[in-house]
Formats: C-alpha cells, structure tokens, sequence
C-alpha cells in the first residue's frame, strides 16, 4: 500500500467537490432550458406541453389566449417551491405558542438532515467507495488508522504493510457516521462524527495547539469562518462552547456504568430527547437562517432558551478554570 495520508484529505475533497460541480452544472443547464423555453411563442409551448399529467389546463382556449389576466391557475406543488425557511423569517413565529416554535425548529433540522444525507453524503460515500477502489488510505487495522492522521501505531504499519494475511481498514477515508450522529448521547461525540476530515484538521492544528482557557471557542471560531462570514454561522458555533461545558459538567455527575459502559437508560433518553436535540435544533436553525436578524428574531421567539441554561453555568467554569490554573502557576514559582 502507498502511503499518501499526507494528500488524503485533499485527494477526497477533491471527488467531493467534482460530484457536487456536476450536479450544479447539470441543474444549471436545466434551468438555462426552462429560462430560454418561455421566449418562445406561445402556441408552440402550448403545443408541447398540454399534456395530461404536466398541466391542469388539457386543451388550448382561445379566449385565454386572448384574456392571459382574466385566468388564475393554481401552481403545481413542484411550481410553488415552498420554502421552510419562511415561516422563520417571519414575524408570523410570534403568532405560535413557544412548543409550536420548538417543533418548528426540529422540523426544519430534519429537512436539513435529510437534504444533507442526499446531497453531500452521497457526494462523500462516491469519494470514499473511489478511494477505496484505488487502495487509498487503506492501512493494516492493527495500526490503528484515524481520519487525516493516517496509522497510528507506526510500528505496526512497518511491520503489516503490504502483507495479504492481515485485516485492511478504511477508517481513514471516512468521513462521516450517520449512526454516531443522529444516536449518540451528547454535543461533543455528534460534532466529532460530522465531517471527520475537518473536525480532525481542527483538532491538530488549532485546538491541540491553544490555551485551555479559550481553545474550544477559537476553534468554534474558525471552523465558523471556514463556513462563510455569516452572522448566523458564528451565532450557532459560538453556542457550542457552552454547550459542552454545560455537558461535561452534567456527565461527571452522571458517570458511565463500568459493566455496561453506558450512562442509565432513563438519563440517556432524557437528555438525548430535552438538551441535546432541542439544542442542535436551535443552533441548525441560524445555521440555515445565516444573517443575524433572522437568527435574532426566531431566537427570540425562543427566548435564547439555550443561552439562558447554559451561560450561567459555562461562566462559572470558566472562572473555575481560570482559578485552576492560577494557581498552578503559583505553586510553581513557590517551587
């Protein structure tokens, strides 16, 4: 086996952005023919497309030719394009109750969800079946292969490589685990299960690399600026900071059972279905918003629940960080 672990990353996001370049093309040039199709003249466009099943309308009418304003015909579902994002975008969430509101946003999450699944996990599983079609980032299991890092056990690597006998893993090629994300019981582990790739890169060349104060909310930061300068983007990133505060702190008081190395059941259930879906679902919707007064009016309308429960808390570990390692400077220039 060839080891490029080093151009891996950039070999994958190369197959991801030639699959997604020819949707868009291909959609562009459909929509180019719609664009162009409506200079025609009219009868002819008639001609072409009154037929039963593409249209309400079964025969030309002369008169509607002669009165176009006098015929209000409905749209066609496909037509109206409804947008989900609307209603957010609206003062019309004021008219809701605040459980309404709420189940709005897991709605719009879903939809997002399941665009996303379509769209750019195809997109990611055509990269990954390529990579491993061709043997890239295929690495003995033995050595231990991550995401970007390649093996990890070296010794392990030099010893199996190239050998037929042994079990090969592609755990370095993928990028995504729909299972971890959608079922796993907190902030931390759904965010490392989406796009490994950069979540990885994160992880070694920013968060490793910063002060313990301030390193998850820079990478918050940056990985907010990788996405685009939109408010709503830095608004739902820079929650996340607190959120897993708020979660480490709630995990040390709930620990793993050691037999079953699981928290109980009835806690996973409860913070699963309360804090940590109702709270992906308000950061995805400034995500999608993307300006900050949409994202400001609809989270209004929720009255910033996640803030209001998490920065009280995330404050007071802060501090409680900051005496920490005051303290251990201290004792090491008594020492």
């Amino acid at each position: 086996m060839v080891d490029i672990s080093n151009f891996l990353h950039f070999f994958r996001l190369l197959d991801c952005s030639a699959v997604l370049a020819l949707y868009f093309l291909c959609r562009g040039t459909r929509l180019s023919d719609q664009c162009r199709s409506t200079h025609h003249n009219t009868s002819s466009n008639h001609s072409f497309f009154k037929v039963i099943g593409l249209s309400f309308e079964v025969s030309d009418s002369f008169y509607g030719r002669a009165q176009q304003g006098s015929i209000t015909r409905q749209k066609r579902l496909l037509e109206a394009k409804p947008n989900i994002l609307d209603g957010l975008r609206s003062d019309c969430v004021w008219e809701m109750t605040f459980l309404q509101r709420v189940i709005y946003a897991a709605a719009v999450f879903v939809v997002f969800r399941a665009r996303v699944y379509s769209l750019l996990y195809s997109a990611w599983a055509v990269a990954e079946i390529i990579c491993v079609t061709l043997g890239l980032g295929i690495y003995p299991a033995d050595s231990e292969p991550r995401i970007v890092v390649g093996p990890t056990n070296l010794e392990k690597y030099r010893e199996l490589k190239g050998r037929s006998d042994v079990t090969y893993s592609s755990e370095a090629v993928v990028n995504l685990d729909i299972s971890e994300i959608e079922f796993s019981d907190g902030f931390r582990s759904g965010i490392r299960s989406w796009n490994k790739s950069v979540q990885s890169w994160l992880a070694l060349y920013v968060y490793s690399r910063t002060n313990r104060l301030y390193r998850v909310e820079l990478t918050m930061f940056v990985s907010a600026l990788w996405h685009g300068t939109y408010g709503g983007y830095f608004m739902s990133f820079l929650v996340v900071p607190m959120c897993t505060s708020v979660e480490d702190i709630i995990f040390k008081h709930v620990p793993v059972n050691p037999i079953t190395n699981q928290r109980p059941t009835w806690f996973r259930y409860l913070y699963i279905l309360t804090f940590r879906c109702r709270g992906f679902d308000m950061l995805a919707t400034g995500f999608l918003l993307k300006n900050f007064k949409d994202t400001h009016r609809f989270w209004s309308s929720l009255y910033y629940w996640l803030l209001v429960v998490t920065l009280p808390i995330y404050i007071l570990d802060k501090l409680y960080i900051l005496k920490e390692s005051l303290g251990k400077s201290t004792r090491k220039k008594d020492l």
